[in-house]
């Protein structure tokens, strides 16, 4: 079963305490939803989905938190899929760490299909930042990761909501930016669907 990173489970991630209440019951509600009639307790792993299953979804999304730095950073099953996304012009969503998810990603020239893409994502300040704080190191800073890829990052300051649109790509740096990158995902899932 997943489980959420405990840093990720706080309070301290919303504008305020009934925000937090009710995503936390959002959160309840989907993990009760699927076609499956498990919920997202016993969800598919990425191998298992195969380019047939990905033609089914509107779009991506990677969702923040250190999982996606320690899970699919170097997952060749999440670059499959964000490489498919992207050659198919399909909407991509990611915030935080969450574009860490799109490192693997090759084309098929086996280049990076995001190379020169205007993205953000959790700065290499904001991680410092947390790594005093948290008394600890992360495996990996995504926006230099990113950057060394070729992507184009900008970041604003630590808790200054920042969200980001190129081609189909859709970027927010953090928590904070989480009202602007849905709006505009949910835009561009929306424009593909009725594409």
């Amino acid at each position: 079963m997943p489980a959420m990173d405990p840093l990720s489970d706080s309070a301290f991630w919303f504008p305020d305490q009934q925000r937090y209440q009710d995503a936390k019951a959002l959160l309840d509600k989907l993990m009760a939803i699927s076609d499956t009639g498990k919920g997202l307790q016993v969800p598919r792993r990425l191998s298992e989905i195969s380019t047939t299953d990905l033609k089914d979804f509107v779009g991506v999304f990677y969702p923040g938190g250190h999982a996606p730095i320690v899970d699919l950073a170097h997952d060749k099953d999440s670059g499959r899929i964000a490489s498919y996304f992207a050659r198919k012009n399909r909407p991509i969503g990611a915030i935080c760490h969450g574009p860490a998810g799109l490192l693997t990603a090759c084309d098929s020239d086996d280049k990076w299909p995001f190379v020169g893409y205007q993205m953000t994502c959790w700065s290499n300040w904001e991680e410092k930042l947390m790594e005093v704080y948290l008394r600890g190191r992360v495996p990996l800073y995504v926006e230099s990761e990113l950057k060394d890829r070729g992507a184009c990052v900008s970041n604003r300051w630590p808790l200054m909501p920042n969200a980001i649109v190129h081609k189909n790509l859709v970027t927010g740096q953090q928590p904070w930016s989480v009202p602007e990158f849905s709006a505009r995902f949910v835009e561009l899932l929306d424009a593909s669907r009725d594409a």
